[in-house]
């Protein structure tokens, strides 16, 4: 398949190593199971196994749902459904649910963009009015929720701080979380 979507693997000192084309139609989430890297395709709706070495497609599946973000818990490979206010955990070899949580629809179905695993927690975040939710997964429902004040797209956890990705930032001041203009990455601890 030829199309302009890439996806890059990118070194910790910020040197591409690898460029290819993206095996979907609408390449979304990515997450890493240890093993694979794991690919949304928000077109065709379906997740895609990519083998590291070669980037070949391993296996597709069925998501649940328009998928969004994807995110490992070391078990179970979750993946937001955008529009639904809920995010799906399956075993990634059978395809089958092993676990669901659906958020608060007080504003009405949220829509999930980006997630992210902390060892403890699946956080969830809203694009559109930019609420971050901690889940756990045991009991598979939100017991935290936080506002950033700005529309979040990726998160990410890099095994001690949150990332927050966002249409608009957010600068911390020293005692409170101050909206930017700006287009920029929040961390959050």
């Amino acid at each position: 398949m030829t199309n302009n979507l890439r996806v890059q693997q990118i070194s910790t000192d910020i040197s591409i190593l690898v460029t290819f084309d993206a095996p979907a139609q609408g390449a979304g989430g990515l997450a890493w199971d240890g093993a694979r890297l794991w690919l949304a395709d928000f077109v065709a709706k379906e997740l895609l196994s990519l083998d590291p070495a070669t980037m070949a497609t391993q296996h597709r599946l069925p998501s649940h749902g328009t998928p969004a973000g994807l995110a490992w818990d070391g078990h179970r490979l979750w993946q937001s459904v955008f529009g639904a206010g809920a995010a799906v955990g399956f075993d990634p070899e059978s395809g089958q649910v092993r676990g669901r949580a659906v958020l608060p629809e007080d504003r009405g179905p949220v829509r999930i963009a980006g997630l992210a695993w902390d060892g403890a927690y699946l956080w969830c975040g809203s694009q559109q009015d930019g609420l971050l939710y901690a889940i756990d997964v045991r009991q598979e429902t939100a017991i935290r929720t936080l506002s950033t004040l700005a529309p979040l797209g990726g998160l990410a956890w890099d095994g001690d701080s949150l990332w927050v990705g966002g249409a608009t930032g957010l600068h911390w001041d020293g005692q409170s979380w101050v909206r930017t203009e700006d287009r920029r990455y929040t961390l959050l601890k």
